[in-house]
């Protein structure tokens, strides 16, 4: 699940940014994966037609996901708590449908972020929907643009969560840094402890492993 923040910050250069970045995220997906995208606000909604549930990432959907979010405007105030809620809820309508139907492996799920910065680490709704469930959602995270805005709760949360923060401070930046959760995610077992933290000024080991090379799962994004 990508989710887009789309607050009244979140302008201009930066807007237009994330809007390039999400397309080049729906690149590195092939026709295993499954995916949406969200946007928030003071409120979460999906950006396009696809409502209900993640979609296969196939050409056609991701051409329909590509043009919802290049009309994303900006506007209100940012709530990360509503924004991941909404997130963790459609990962939870994904799970019982896919125990029904068979649909999805369920091996990697992730939740990305792509925003300018905040102050709110969403604390209370990682641990009733993530930390309670042995953190089964990886959270990856996004700066994006030449912002002055805080981003320690922005690495907070992919500290938390299994991931690893990222900063996208130009359009040259962002074909290199949106393909690095890759890598992250085909790590090996024997790393399951361990994390990195990409953005940082030291090296701290910050994102965990999964179970399955990547190149061999599904993943629900």
């Amino acid at each position: 699940m990508i989710i887009i923040d789309t607050s009244g910050s979140v302008h201009g250069q930066a807007l237009q940014l994330i809007k390039v970045a999400v397309k080049s995220l729906l690149d590195t997906l092939g026709e295993n994966d499954f995916v949406n995208i969200a946007h928030f606000s003071k409120e979460a909604q999906f950006v396009s037609c696809f409502n209900d549930t993640f979609v296969q990432a196939n050409y056609r959907n991701k051409k329909i996901l590509t043009k919802a979010v290049e009309n994303l405007t900006a506007q209100d105030m940012a709530n990360f708590k509503v924004g991941f809620e909404f997130a963790f809820l459609q990962f939870e309508k994904f799970r019982n449908m896919s125990k029904q139907n068979g649909v999805g492996a369920q091996c990697n799920e992730v939740i990305m972020l792509l925003t300018d910065g905040g102050t709110d680490n969403a604390k209370e709704v990682f641990e009733k929907y993530n930390w309670s469930k042995n953190k089964t959602v990886r959270v990856f995270t996004y700066a994006v643009g030449p912002t002055a805005n805080p981003t320690s709760a922005i690495r907070w949360m992919a500290c938390g969560n299994r991931g690893f923060f990222s900063q996208i401070p130009a359009m040259g930046a962002i074909r290199s840094k949106v393909q690095e959760f890759l890598q992250h995610l085909g790590r090996p077992k024997e790393l399951e402890s361990e994390y990195w933290s990409l953005g940082l000024d030291r090296s701290v080991i910050l994102v965990a492993a999964v179970n399955c090379s990547c190149s061999k799962q599904l993943q629900t994004i």
